[in-house]
């Protein structure tokens, strides 16, 4: 009868495994990863292993083919078929070389482990030995777990060295595997090639970094994420230089309003100094806006190259200042020559005035969306003139309208000309947005249900405008037909004069 002998591994003979496990290169594939005996997969087509069976094995030699499988007990089911043949059977040791017949792992396998399995897991390995079966625990790791793919080195720049630019401080790193997970691992840190730090990490720290002593010029910061699997690489490659102001100018509008009307009152301001360096630079200054004359009108004290915006209110005397203002800008960056910077601004005398303007469109026009009701294309021509048919029945109608209007506009109202109601039908306009969506739309009056022909309706005033236009539609849920000849819209708006 064939006997089955079940082993637990022992430490020494598991390290011998791993060891000869550590060459073993296979090409099975489950989901994403790869996966071998008893050990880790590197890339390769050559689906072998070789294990020391020395302390397993009770006799001195083998002579004949070995069979064996792995399998997971709690599924009971043959994953790897693998076929071993003796490679050294000398008295002192046995070898066994084992080939994998079909290296591909069950679908029932993949599933359970998942796109994103990153553990070990347990199995058995069953070697066929003549007359009798030996069973001892193997596990299959994924190596792509376990190998560091990225470090995504993250310098601070927040430190400021002596008249230096922003050096950094400490770099942040993340060393993760091909899954984006975090990867336990030794990371040494180095500044121009000399070491600063070692540290063991579950894969993610922040490590300090000494700038004693570094000199103007480029530098180089070098990640090393090292473990059982080898070793990932990055760097940041980053400049010191002698700060300095090297020029600037003012960020103004050429033109503004002092009258009080709510457009454009005041003058924006905003110094630009043009430096090498991220950090603000120490100095003295001033901004001054001075009168046709080279009186004063407002100033400011300016203490470094931080940016920053003043506002000129555009007085003197506390009423609006018209006519030509010079601003003029002066830094003096410390250990350096003053630099100054000028610029002309009109104050205009303009101001906003409220205005009406109209224009006149033929109806069917201006219709840009027929079809966004229930009734199908209920727009028509009548002898040049619009015809709107509502189907009624709950066959709802709905049309939309754009017409144009000032940039500058604030509101608009339209007024329908030519209009023919006939029956009894509701009509009701409303205003839109551009895509007519109905949770945008404001009521602006119904139609009459009858009128005599060429007669007129005006809708109320509307605020809503979108794109520079405005967009209406009509819409009924009754039978009827109506006509209309033009369509004139009216807008207020402000100009300047």
């Amino acid at each position: 009868m064939a006997k089955t002998r079940r082993f637990a591994i022992s430490t020494f003979t598991s390290t011998v495994l791993f060891l000869f496990l550590a060459s073993f290169v296979p090409a099975i594939q489950a989901r994403a990863a790869d996966f071998v005996v008893d050990g880790y997969v590197a890339d390769s087509n050559t689906p072998s292993v070789q294990i020391d069976v020395t302390d397993l094995w009770a006799t001195s030699a083998v002579t004949d083919q070995l069979i064996a499988s792995v399998s997971n007990p709690t599924l009971d089911t043959a994953l790897i078929e693998i076929s071993c043949v003796v490679s050294d059977a000398s008295v002192t040791q046995t070898v066994i070389t084992c080939n994998f017949a079909s290296p591909t792992l069950s679908q029932e396998i993949a599933a359970k482990q998942g796109d994103y399995w990153v553990d070990e897991l347990d199995y058995e390995m069953t070697v066929l030995h003549g007359s009798d079966s030996y069973i001892w625990p193997l596990r299959l790791h994924n190596k792509n777990a376990y190998e560091i793919t990225s470090l995504s080195p993250v310098m601070d720049f927040s430190s400021y060295v002596g008249n230096l630019q922003k050096a950094p401080n400490s770099v942040a790193v993340a060393a993760k595997n091909s899954f984006g997970l975090l990867i336990a691992c030794e990371i040494e840190v180095l500044l121009d090639g000399k070491l600063l730090s070692t540290l063991d990490t579950d894969g993610q720290t922040s490590l300090p970094i000494s700038m004693a002593g570094l000199q103007i010029g480029n530098h180089r910061v070098d990640i090393r994420a090292t473990n059982d699997f080898g070793t990932f690489s990055d760097a940041v490659n980053f400049g010191i230089v002698t700060a300095k102001v090297n020029g600037l100018s003012l960020n103004v509008s050429s033109i503004f309003y002092p009258i009080r009307d709510g457009y454009a009152d005041t003058l924006s301001i905003a110094p630009q100094f043009i430096t090498n360096t991220q950090v603000p630079l120490p100095g003295k200054g001033s901004l001054s806006v001075l009168d046709a004359t080279g009186k004063k009108l407002q100033s400011w004290n300016i203490s470094d190259t931080k940016s920053a915006k003043y506002e000129f209110k555009g007085l003197k005397n506390g009423k609006p200042y018209l006519g030509k203002v010079k601003l003029i800008l002066e830094f003096t960056p410390v250990g350096a020559k003053k630099i100054v910077s000028s610029k002309t601004v009109v104050a205009s005398p303009k101001k906003l005035v409220k205005s009406t303007g109209s224009k006149t469109y033929k109806a069917l026009s201006v219709m840009t969306a027929c079809d966004i009701g229930f009734s199908y294309n209920p727009c028509h021509s009548m002898g040049g003139d619009l015809e709107l048919y509502s189907s009624g029945n709950q066959d709802v109608m709905f049309v939309g309208g754009s017409l144009p209007l000032p940039a500058n506009a604030t509101r608009w109202k339209l007024t329908f000309g030519k209009l023919f109601m006939g029956g009894s039908a509701l009509f009701t306009v409303e205003a839109s947005d551009q895509d007519y969506d109905p949770g945008n739309w404001s009521f602006l009056g119904n139609l009459p249900k009858a009128t005599g022909p060429y007669s007129t309706w005006t809708s109320s005033w509307s605020k809503q405008i979108d794109n520079s236009a405005a967009n209406f539609t009509i819409g009924s849920r009754d039978y009827g037909i109506f006509t209309m000849g033009i369509i004139t819209i009216t807008y207020e708006y402000s100009k300047l004069q």
